[in-house]
């Protein structure tokens, strides 16, 4: 049953990233990679056996909507789950830190590959600086504002919840 939450909290990831883009951009330029949040904290906290399938899966979906050569996504996706999850042992995956550090540099891993690949078509240095650091760090700034809120609504909720126990 936990499986079919992730997976619904994916395409949903997927489905937010592909048809409201300009809802998390700035300016249109510097655009927040939800999916790849979603996508590096699976990662960290589910088993590669599902991971993986549903990770090639969403690559295919994601090629799709975008119209890139079907598979480039997927092999994306794959590489920077494959390398989170051979780090994945040496790092305190409850630590917010070590989960910035994991999603800044799965970010930058797809950035990074994404110009690579496109490069040839690329007309000014200053997508490159908006892929390369303007967008990770975005990503980076929304997860934070993501992690303490929602740190601050489960306190919420727990002292909510020990008031309505008392009375």
């Amino acid at each position: 049953m936990i499986y079919i939450l992730w997976t619904l909290i994916l395409l949903l990831s997927i489905f937010v990233s592909v048809i409201y883009p300009p809802l998390f951009s700035i300016g249109s330029i510097v655009r927040i990679d939800i999916l790849m949040v979603a996508l590096s904290l699976f990662s960290l906290y589910l088993s590669p056996y599902f991971t993986l399938p549903i990770f090639f899966i969403a690559g295919l979906i994601f090629d799709s909507f975008y119209m890139t050569p079907l598979g480039y996504h997927s092999i994306i996706f794959l590489a920077i789950s494959y390398v989170i999850f051979i780090i994945k042992p040496f790092i305190f995956k409850e630590k917010f830190l070590f989960q910035m550090l994991v999603i800044s540099m799965s970010v930058f891993i797809y950035r990074l590959t994404d110009t690579v690949i496109f490069f040839p078509r690329i007309k000014s240095v200053s997508y490159v600086l908006n892929n390369l650091i303007l967008s990770p760090i975005a990503t980076i700034l929304f997860y934070s504002l993501i992690y303490v809120l929602v740190k601050i609504l489960g306190r919420a909720m727990n002292i909510y919840g020990r008031r309505k126990q008392a009375s």
